[in-house]
């Protein structure tokens, strides 16, 4: 039986950077050394008996029940049994592929919906939270569909039809798509009308741009069945962006008389208000960017140049042309917005294909790391400095007549915010700034 299909209830930017030049090694090469040839190798731990199905793979090499073990395929099982994909998939009679994501992938997942444990059995009840909440949303705001985002969908994204070996999946041509089994919107163009996504370098980029994307997992590719092929993964393919208060936040309130961390001070700024002076866009950015670690590590030693709110929603205005935000939820728009032009900015770099999607996250960890600088620094030394290193490396900070120069002359550069100076953490400071750092040369002279 063929798996049925379900159906599915941006600003385009005016410019799209030319060139992306960092001060030193350039990103597009850094974005370049980080991508990998796909992975063949199977461990002889699974190796395959083809009479057995997909379902029956899982089953058998994973168990199906929850464990210590996040290398296997437990939680996604377990998500098949739920949403009765798992039958279906025994009876499929057309050869097909399961991107599969292990049981750490779904952890991961998770916590961008800020679940912090280590706990596979509570996984599934967190995404299904969460997307019921998603999808009543939808319908708060005008949708039709109250089941626009469910597990079930999330896993169809994971399906395609045609074995695909990772040898195939290297030697995809033109905008080198996987056609999955969600369905587009009704009435959408046939070409279209599949929720795709693209296998380019190693990554799978799905449709999450502040997700990280998914790459084959060593040792679970090429996996046989008798009705198609596992490829294991090590993030869950993402079919929809998650803007607003996503990622939720995860780090606890530190108690009276503990040590409060860099990442600790940003946190308190909380979620999006109507108080562009604090630093919430900033601080759902560092999860994105799964920069918090390290800004709580209690034996760091760092500077962290912050922008507010009002700076990140200057940066919007520059990447729309000079259109404001949205005004009945400005933060939020700003920071979709921030992640849509990295985007954007990413397929350039990486000269991905036409319809392509790129991914913020990696260029959006450059550009906060030009906003790290090792060493607790004060004021009165930063604009005493000569040049200020940052952990993005070759690029420096240079203060100059009461500003902290960048290595972008077409953009606006920043000031230390006036009463957000000097404010000491554990494990370093804070310094406010009322703009953001440009690691790169944006086309629009603004100075």
């Amino acid at each position: 039986m063929k798996l049925n299909f379900l159906p599915k209830t941006a600003h385009i930017l005016g410019f799209i950077v030319a060139l992306f030049v960092v001060v030193g090694p350039s990103i597009a090469t850094s974005v370049q050394a980080q991508t990998q040839p796909p992975v063949t190798s199977q461990s002889e731990a699974w190796a395959i008996n083809l009479n057995s199905n997909i379902t029956a793979i899982l089953s058998e090499k994973s168990g199906g029940q929850y464990d210590d073990n996040n290398q296997d395929f437990d939680i996604l099982l377990n998500a098949l049994q739920q949403t009765e994909l798992a039958d279906d998939l025994e009876q499929y009679d057309v050869d097909g592929t399961i991107f599969a994501p292990t049981d750490k992938a779904f952890l991961d997942f998770s916590r961008f919906f800020g679940y912090g444990g280590d706990d596979e059995a509570a996984v599934l009840s967190v995404i299904n939270q969460e997307f019921a909440k998603l999808s009543k949303a939808d319908v708060d705001n005008g949708g039709t569909n109250p089941n626009a985002y469910t597990l079930r969908n999330l896993l169809l994204y994971h399906l395609s039809d045609g074995v695909k070996t990772s040898t195939d999946l290297q030697n995809l041509k033109g905008a080198k798509l996987v056609r999955t089994h969600l369905d587009g919107p009704e009435g959408s163009d046939p070409f279209l009308k599949a929720f795709r996504f693209s296998y380019v370098n190693g990554d799978l980029i799905d449709y999450a741009p502040n997700l990280v994307d998914a790459k084959l997992v060593p040792g679970l590719t090429d996996i046989l069945a008798s009705n198609g092929i596992i490829q294991g993964i090590d993030r869950v393919l993402m079919p929809y962006f998650l803007g607003g208060n996503y990622p939720i936040s995860l780090r606890p309130i530190p108690q009276a008389g503990q040590p409060i961390t860099i990442a600790d001070m940003i946190a308190q700024s909380g979620e999006f208000d109507d108080n562009d002076q604090d630093f919430d866009i900033l601080f759902k950015l560092i999860q994105v960017a799964g920069l918090t670690d390290a800004l709580a590590d209690p034996n760091a030693d760092l500077t962290l140049f912050a922008p507010n709110d009002a700076a990140f929603m200057k940066l919007d205005q520059f990447t729309r042309g000079g259109a404001g935000p949205i005004p009945f939820n400005p933060e939020a728009s700003s920071y979709s917005q921030i992640i849509n032009f990295l985007q954007m900015t990413d397929q350039t770099v990486r000269q991905l294909p036409p319809g392509v999607n790129g991914d913020a996250v990696a260029l959006l960890q450059k550009v906060l790391k030009y906003h790290v600088s090792a060493g607790a620094k004060t004021a009165a030394e930063i604009q005493a400095a000569p040049s200020i290193d940052t952990l993005l490396e070759g690029s420096v900070i240079t203060p100059k007549d009461g500003k902290l120069v960048d290595v972008s002359p077409n953009y606006a550069d920043p000031q230390l915010q006036a009463g957000k100076t000097d404010m000491t953490a554990s494990n370093g400071v804070i310094q406010g700034i009322d703009n953001v750092f440009i690691p790169v040369l944006f086309p629009s002279p603004t100075k």
